[in-house]
């Protein structure tokens, strides 16, 4: 049986010559949870699988090449936001100095799907695989294990139906090392969910539109299961990742009163967009056991946030999803952002005090 190795790569990689590098920040909060959908999948189509993650399990680069040398995998996947870039053509480097042309080092995650030629600009990545990556990854580690060698920019082809895809393989890492530092280590990680992918809205900042705007959203079933599998071991806590959660409003409906109809008390959270709100859905939500959410603002001043950002979505319907929230007992919180072009000092006044 092969063996592939996924590694999350963080913002900073240390090495044991220079212990000054300390991991901190946010990389603590969540699970990898990308890496865990395609390692589950890799293992369900007959591959021996790991998963690092350094910054919550404090790995030097030396403490993943001592990994690689024992596990001898065959093929290497990296994910790297654009923050961690950096850290993974230094990671990249290593491994190649070290062990040659096998494995074979991919790459992929947020950065390269929104800049997918990164990969011919650094020879040490042997190739780069754009968009959502399960099932293309399982067939390129079967290519690689009959002696290929791929090469370049590989686009994923979209997964229309999610509910094919197993759970992620959480059982992979440590859940205990995932401690959100206000929790003080007295609560159980939350756990990370998703129950859509893809967007329709054009937001210049964000890397979704890169690959797939569709929307594609699993069945409340399938939700509901993974959760009820999961549940004891976080807490009843989770988190949903999707960029807007109440987009589809029969399937933000419908996982609600899957969760109500097994009788199931968790509690929860997720991202949404202010003019996909409304009192109705709300009230569903809170019912099934959703106390928090996050709303997309990014600017505080309308011509940022509307011309510049391509938000398109007025003051009065921030201020209107609020109040629903508020009505409806679910705390809220704001994203914000600030450096957009154009923006003026008034205008980051007006983000500043929103």
């Amino acid at each position: 049986m092969s063996n592939a190795l996924l590694i999350n790569c963080p913002i900073t990689i240390r090495s044991r010559k220079d212990p000054r590098v300390i991991y901190e920040g946010d990389e603590f909060s969540n699970t990898p949870l990308g890496l865990l959908y395609i390692a589950a999948n890799l293992r369900k189509e007959g591959f021996g699988v790991t998963v690092l993650d350094p910054t919550p399990e404090d790995l030097c680069v030396e403490d993943i090449i001592e990994r690689i040398e024992y596990q001898k995998p065959i093929l290497i996947g990296l994910s790297v936001m654009t923050s961690g870039i950096r850290a993974a053509v230094e990671l990249a480097a290593g491994i190649k100095k070290t062990f040659g042309d096998r494995p074979l080092i991919c790459i992929g995650g947020p950065h390269v799907n929104s800049d997918p030629e990164f990969v011919n600009r650094f020879p040490n990545f042997d190739f780069a695989i754009a968009g959502e990556a399960e099932l293309t990854m399982a067939e390129l580690a079967r290519a690689v294990e009959q002696g290929e060698r791929p090469r370049g920019v590989i686009y994923a082809r979209p997964i229309d139906d999610l509910d094919q895809l197993p759970f992620p393989a959480r059982d992979l890492v440590d859940i205990m090392a995932y401690y959100r530092p206000e929790a003080n280590k007295k609560a159980l990680p939350t756990a990370t969910m998703v129950m859509s992918r893809g967007c329709p809205f054009h937001c210049i900042f964000c890397s979704r539109p890169v690959f797939r705007r569709t929307l594609r959203v699993r069945s409340p079933k399938n939700v509901v299961d993974e959760m009820g599998s999961i549940a004891e071991a976080h807490g009843r806590r989770f988190s949903f990742v999707d960029d807007t959660l109440t987009l589809h409003r029969e399937a933000i409906i419908g996982i609600c009163d899957e969760i109500m109809k097994r009788r199931l008390k968790f509690k929860w959270m997720g991202m949404t967009r202010a003019t996909c709100l409304d009192d109705a859905v709300a009230k569903k939500l809170r019912m099934a056991g959703c106390d928090d959410l996050f709303i997309g603002v990014e600017s505080g001043n309308e011509r940022i946030r509307n011309q510049i950002i391509k938000k398109n979505v007025p003051d009065g319907a921030i201020f209107n999803a609020i109040k629903i929230c508020r009505r409806n007992d679910i705390h809220t919180n704001i994203f914000l952002i600030l450096g957009f072009p154009t923006e003026t000092q008034k205008e980051i006044n007006d983000t500043i005090t929103f």
